[in-house]
C-alpha cells in the first residue's frame, strides 16, 4: 500500500510525497525545509526478534529512512503504555523542543493551527495540554474490558484520572521529566494508550514542528483519500475546538 502524508492549512492543500504517494528520503527533507517538520514513524519490535515482521520494517526503512525502531518496545497492546513513555523520553533526548504533542495516528491534526495554540502559551513551561478521563473498572470476567486486577481500585472502582490518549500535548519540562523517570511505570505517569500514535515537537519562539507517527504495520495505508480525509478533518477540528476550552482551563491553572 503506498503511503502519504499530508496537511492542510491557511486554507490550502499542501501534500508532500516521493514516488507519487509515499513519503521517505527527499520528501522528508522538503517537509522540514518548507514547513518546519519532521516526520518519523515509530515502531517496536515483534515478539519474535529478527522474524518477517522486523525484516520487513528494516528493509522498508532502509529505503525510506522514516522510521524510529525502539528496540526496546514489544509492538503488543499491553506495551503500549511503555511505548508512549520512550517515545516521549526518546524525543525529548533528541530534540531540544518547548512543546512535545502526541496524538493517535487517526488524527488529523492541523499544523498552522496547533502551532499557534502552542505559542500563544510559551510562557508556561511546566503544562500539560488536553484531556483527562477516568471510567468504570469493569470486575466481571464476563465484560468486553474485564480487569482481573479490579480490586486495587477501591469502592468505587473507578480508574485513576489520567491523560486521554487521543491528542495531547506537554511541555519540554514534562518530557524531561519522563526522561528522567523512564524507569518508573508508564501507568504509573498517566499514560494511557491502546492505539498507535504520534509525537510532535516545536523548536524554537515558533517554526520548527516535528511529527513522530508510530504504526504497528509497515504497509499502512497512512493518508485515505481526500473525501474521507475532509469528512474526519470537520469531526476532528469541531472535537478539538471544545477541548481547546479545556485547555485554557488546563494552561491558566497549570502550577507544577
Amino acid at each position: 500500500m503506498g503511503r502519504s502524508w499530508q496537511g492542510r492549512g491557511r486554507g490550502r492543500d499542501m501534500e508532500y510525497d516521493k514516488g507519487g504517494d509515499n513519503i521517505g528520503g527527499a520528501s522528508l527533507k522538503k517537509i522540514e525545509t518548507e514547513k518546519g517538520v519532521i516526520a518519523r514513524f515509530v515502531i517496536g519490535r515483534s515478539a519474535n526478534k529478527g522474524d518477517s515482521m522486523d525484516k520487513s520494517i528494516d528493509a522498508e526503512n532502509s529505503q525510506t529512512d522514516d522510521f524510529i525502531i525502539l528496540d526496546n518496545v514489544v509492538e503488543a497492546p499491553e506495551e503500549a503504555s511503555k511505548k508512549v513513555k520512550l517515545f516521549f523520553a526518546y524525543a525529548a533526548d533528541r530534540w531540544d523542543a518547548q512543546f512535545y504533542a502526541k496524538a493517535n495516528d487517526n488524527i488529523y491534526v492541523n499544523m498552522d493551527a496547533l502551532g499557534s495554540t502552542l505559542a500563544a502559551h510559551l510562557g508556561k513551561p511546566r503544562a500539560y495540554i488536553g484531556c483527562m478521563k477516568s471510567g468504570e473498572v469493569f470486575s466481571e470476567p464476563n465484560q468486553k474490558w474485564y480487569e482481573p486486577e479490579w480490586w486495587k481500585f477501591g469502592d468505587k472502582k473507578a480508574y485513576f484520572r489520567h491523560a486521554y490518549g487521543e491528542m495531547y500535548v506537554i511541555t519540554n519540562a514534562l518530557a524531561r521529566f519522563v526522561s528522567i523517570n523512564r524507569r518508573v511505570g508508564s501507568k504509573k505517569m498517566g499514560f494511557q494508550e491502546r492505539t498507535p500514535l504520534m509525537v510532535a515537537a516545536m523548536y524554537g519562539s515558533f517554526g520548527v514542528l516535528t511529527y513522530i507517527i508510530s504504526t504497528g504495520r509497515s504497509d499502512v495505508n497512512r493518508v485515505s483519500s481526500d473525501e474521507k480525509v475532509t469528512a474526519h478533518h470537520c469531526a476532528v477540528s469541531a472535537c478539538f475546538v471544545s477541548i481547546v476550552e479545556v485547555i485554557k482551563i488546563l494552561l491558566d491553572a497549570s502550577t507544577l
